[in-house]
């Protein structure tokens, strides 16, 4: 490819896990480059993985295996830039004599791998505090300013376009997860009683509880305001993804609704499964909002993917995410591959807004089997539960927070913005403040140069760019 080739990656034939990992480290660097047995170009700038070669500009180490076991990871910040280390094995600068002294391909491993998710049991403390920033995005980028100083600066192909279209830094997508309607009540009362018939104390509490939600929201369906969100976005001409429950209510902490219960749009009765048909067809996206137990128990998962594939039985079902971002990292992607989604959308913190993935781009979910496309992850940055804590402290306005993540993104080298907005947070009694942040905050991403997409968008666009980076050797 001549100078085209514009990194050389020198790895051995047996670690085809570790070299997934190289893949998403070079994507996000963002110039082409080639994976070889050995260097083959002089127009390339070399890179050695877990070999020794005299030739090669700078050599990374192999990964630690002690990354499978960790339970709690260090940071630490080198030259302005944060790291994440084994206990006992803390890096003292960027780069040795050519070798990186920090373990990339390990903190890949760590992140990309779901495992860094463990930690939102394990420890809450050290797993908010790592979510604070992209860090295996700013290891990415401090490994990229390595190359362009180590380097023949020449030798890189520099004209290498943005990740997204339009060349835009930074793509953004909006989503709504569906976890009410109130007019569903009935259905509601319905599976209340035919589970606990002999336990009246809590049909007694789940009544009240019902109760209370029909005042909070009034008297009105909860979606009252589905329309009104749909009609914010096509103003603004975005298209966005609704993730749509589809199990037994019956189940604990499962939302309380079915497919077939009706909503209000736009002043009239209508099924929902009716809903989302139709705003399928104006270019909206339906995704499955999985149960708490389909996220590590394939027959629920299963069950829900038929009911939703039977009433919406021509929709283009691709992505997934589960309720209360519920994910195992041990059973749950391998769940959605077997099901056959190829976008998930769980990973993701519910207490603070932020990077639990360690990364504001997508990536594909490591695979023993080396399929590298089969399920792509996009992580979850946004969401409205903690834009509403934020603004009942600053009332004026929540675009300041917004625009802090989207430097923080920027900084680190861009990536996406995924932002989860729920519907029925946007109706009662407080439901007018959050449409307005809602239209604040669409109103200040549209003055930057960025790309909204759906997740499907996002998908094509991150394969299309990857078969543009990476070079094949055949």
């Amino acid at each position: 490819m001549g100078k085209e080739r514009a990194i050389e990656i020198r790895i051995p034939n047996n670690l085809t896990f570790e070299k997934q990992i190289l893949s998403e480290i070079f994507i996000r660097i963002g110039y082409p480059f080639a994976f070889v047995q050995s260097f083959t170009s002089i127009h390339a700038a070399k890179i050695a993985y877990a070999v020794n070669d005299d030739v090669a500009d700078i050599f990374i180490k192999k990964m630690d295996d002690d990354w499978k076991n960790i339970s709690f990871p260090s940071t630490t910040k080198i030259e302005n830039t944060w790291l994440v280390y084994l206990p006992g094995k803390k890096p003292t600068t960027l780069i040795k004599k050519k070798t990186l002294d920090f373990d990339i391909v390990g903190m890949g491993y760590f992140f990309l791998s779901g495992k860094a998710m463990e930690l939102e049991k394990k420890n809450l403390h050290i797993f908010i505090e790592l979510c604070k920033y992209p860090l295996f995005d700013i290891a990415c980028d401090s490994l990229k300013k390595i190359i362009i100083t180590s380097t023949d600066y020449a030798r890189l192909y520099s004209n290498t376009p943005s990740l997204w279209p339009n060349n835009a830094k930074l793509a953004v997508v909006i989503s709504h997860d569906i976890d009410h309607i109130v007019m569903g009540g009935i259905s509601k009362v319905r599976y209340i009683f035919s589970n606990n018939r002999n336990n009246f104390q809590n049909i007694k509490k789940k009544i009240v509880k019902i109760m209370m939600e029909l005042y909070n929201y009034g008297p009105k369906n909860s979606y009252a305001k589905i329309d009104r969100c749909i009609e914010i976005e096509k103003c603004a001409d975005i298209r966005s993804t609704f993730f749509v429950y589809a199990g037994e209510p019956a189940f604990p902490f499962n939302p309380l609704y079915l497919l077939d219960d009706i909503i209000l749009w736009k002043n009239k009765r209508v099924h929902l499964f009716k809903v989302l048909y139709g705003i399928e067809k104006e270019g909206w996206e339906i995704g499955l909002h999985g149960s708490i137990c389909a996220s590590q128990e394939e027959n629920y998962l299963q069950d829900e993917y038929n009911n939703i594939v039977r009433r919406l039985p021509n929709i283009n079902l691709m992505s997934i995410r589960h309720h209360r971002l519920s994910f195992d990292y041990e059973k749950t992607w391998d769940l959605h591959k077997k099901r056959g989604f190829l976008i998930d959308s769980t990973i993701g913190c519910n207490r603070i807004n932020g990077f639990a993935a360690g990364t504001a781009f997508p990536f594909t979910v490591l695979d023993n089997d080396n399929n590298t496309d089969k399920l792509l992850e996009v992580p979850v940055i946004v969401q409205d539960i903690v834009v509403n804590r934020y603004i009942r402290k600053h009332y004026n306005s929540c675009v300041p927070l917004i625009k802090d993540i989207c430097e923080v993104i920027n900084n680190s080298g861009g990536g996406v913005l995924t932002q989860i907005w729920h519907i029925e947070r946007m109706s009662g009694r407080s439901g007018n403040k959050m449409l307005t942040c809602f239209k604040d905050v669409l109103s200040y991403l549209a003055g930057l140069h960025v790309w909204f997409a759906t997740l499907s968008q996002v998908r094509e666009a991150w394969l299309e760019k990857k078969k543009e980076l990476i070079i094949s050797n055949e």
